[in-house]
Parts: structure tokens; C-alpha cells; sequence
């Protein structure tokens, strides 16, 4: 009966949550059958004549920012996206006589400063709201941007430097040739061997995608659009003008707005942000405006 029960709840959960859930999963699984596929088969490989100089490189190589990429996926689901700070557009007039009409929440009956959208997932307004994370199930925000991009980043340069571990060592040769030269094919005997090979091309296609797609949220960061912005008003024409992206300031001002302005700290899971309150953070970014 607990069983049942159990299952029942399972259901009634919301299906966006649901699949959140496994995707989350499915994918913290098939990171970790990776890595530790990458131990086993090119670490720690006993038919492989690497020195221990090479054993460590490799495993340091892609161990580092496996890390410091599981640091930040931590950190960007815990760390608060940022809400609308109470009282926010109280000494707003309901209906200004010149100007353009303030932004207004309609679900949650709340002014909201520029950026900030209403997430439906979160149901709640969110201060520069990039987009809602469906692997975290949490929303990328003025607060935890940062953590999301260095998850993207260090994620990729483990992957790549597996691939470029694939591609730089006899590893991946020395077992395609063990599969075809096994005349009497057994899964018993060629299993390893065929893991190894399977492991390689699924880390080769990840990497890609994943580099890529790292590439595009990079891209739009040092053009300081967010994922709504990019998607929503790139491009569009209004009243026969082109849209102009007002925070769009320079290259070098647009990434410390995101990473801050300590180089040394700039790959690193720390925030550059939580000095900023949430009272200074409506006003933080009204600053990019007034910079351009």
C-alpha cells in the first residue's frame, strides 16, 4: 500500500517537475558513468604503457574542471535568482501622463523594473531573468548567471579535454583494433573493449554540443543580452526602427557586469554579485542604461 501511495504522489507532481527530475538525474548518471569510464579505461588502463607523469596529467586534466563545474551547478541552484524587492514602484503613478507606461506584473500585481519577467515555473518575478533552467528546475537570474555560464564553461573544458585526451593517445586505436581482430566476436571477451569505443564517441558528440551551446550563452553574456532579450527582441523591427539593445555598452563593460571587475576571480564559483542588495540591484542595472 505504501508503495501505491508513493506512486500516486509520484503522479500527482507536476509534470514539468517530473521531468526536471529526470533529466537532472538521467544526467548526473550519465556524467558520472562517464568519468568513471575515463578512470578505468584511460587512467588507470593496465594494457596501456603510460608513464605515472601521464596517468596523473590525464586524470588532473579533466578531474580540475569536472570539480569546479559541479562546484558551480551547486552554487547556481542554491544561490537565489533575485526576487523584486518588497515595495518596489510604490511612488510609481498608476498612470503616467508622459512616458512610457511602467512595467507592470499582472499575476503577481507587482511594478517590476527593467529585465525582470515573471517565471511561470517559479511563479514569481525575477530580477534580470535569463531564462528557467529545466535541468535545475530553478531560474538563471541577476544573482546566479554567473554560476550557470561557469557550470557551461568548466563542464566544457572537462569534456574537451577528454576528447582531446581521445585524440592524442593510442587508447581508442588500441581497442577498435582489438574489436576487429577478435574473428570470433563474443561480447564476454569484447565488451571492454566495445564500452571504451562507445564511451569515446558519446563524450566526442557531448563535448561538441555541449562547447557549443557554452559558445551561445558566452556570446550573448559579452553582449549582455539575456536568453529572453535574445530570443524575444533580437532582430525585430518596431514602429520601422530596428531594435537597439540599450545594455549593449562595450565587450569589457558588459563581462565584468556579469563576472565582476577581479580578473582573478572571474573563473572562479564566487559571486560578483551578492554585495549588491536587492534595493541596489534594481538600480544596478538602470546603470547599464544610463553607461550607454
Amino acid at each position: 500500500m505504501r508503495n501505491c501511495k508513493s506512486l500516486r504522489s509520484w503522479f500527482s507532481i507536476d509534470s514539468t517537475l517530473k521531468m526536471a527530475t529526470i533529466a537532472s538525474v538521467g544526467t548526473a548518471m550519465l556524467t558520472s558513468w562517464l568519468y568513471v569510464n575515463f578512470i578505468l579505461f584511460y587512467v588507470q588502463a593496465q594494457d596501456m604503457k603510460f608513464k605515472p607523469t601521464d596517468r596523473l596529467k590525464m586524470f588532473l586534466q579533466v578531474t580540475v574542471p569536472f570539480l569546479v563545474a559541479v562546484i558551480s551547478v551547486i552554487k547556481a541552484f542554491k544561490v537565489e535568482a533575485g526576487r523584486i524587492p518588497p515595495g518596489f514602484g510604490k511612488d510609481i503613478e498608476p498612470a503616467p501622463t508622459e512616458g512610457p507606461l511602467p512595467r507592470f506584473c499582472k499575476i503577481c500585481k507587482v511594478f517590476k523594473p527593467d529585465r525582470s519577467h515573471h517565471c511561470g515555473e517559479c511563479d514569481r518575478c525575477v530580477l534580470e531573468l535569463d531564462h528557467h533552467c529545466f535541468w535545475l528546475d530553478c531560474c538563471i537570474g541577476f544573482y546566479n548567471r554567473k554560476f550557470f555560464l561557469l557550470f557551461l564553461f568548466w563542464i566544457s573544458v572537462a569534456l574537451d579535454s577528454f576528447v582531446y585526451i581521445i585524440f592524442t593517445t593510442p587508447v581508442v586505436v588500441h581497442h577498435l583494433m582489438a574489436v576487429f581482430a577478435d574473428q570470433n566476436f563474443s561480447w564476454s571477451a569484447s565488451h571492454q573493449h566495445v564500452n571504451v569505443l562507445l564511451v569515446s564517441l558519446i563524450v566526442v558528440a557531448v563535448g561538441i554540443a555541449v562547447t557549443g551551446f557554452t559558445l551561445f550563452h558566452f556570446g550573448m553574456a559579452v553582449s549582455n543580452y539575456t536568453t529572453i532579450e535574445f530570443c524575444e527582441k533580437r532582430g525585430t523591427i518596431r514602429k520601422g526602427k530596428r531594435y537597439q539593445h540599450l545594455y549593449n555598452v562595450s565587450v569589457a563593460y558588459n563581462w565584468t557586469q556579469t563576472f565582476g571587475r577581479n580578473p582573478l576571480l572571474w573563473l572562479l564559483p564566487i559571486s560578483a554579485r551578492s554585495h549588491v542588495s536587492r534595493h541596489e540591484a534594481v538600480h544596478y542595472i538602470k546603470t547599464q542604461e544610463k553607461q550607454s
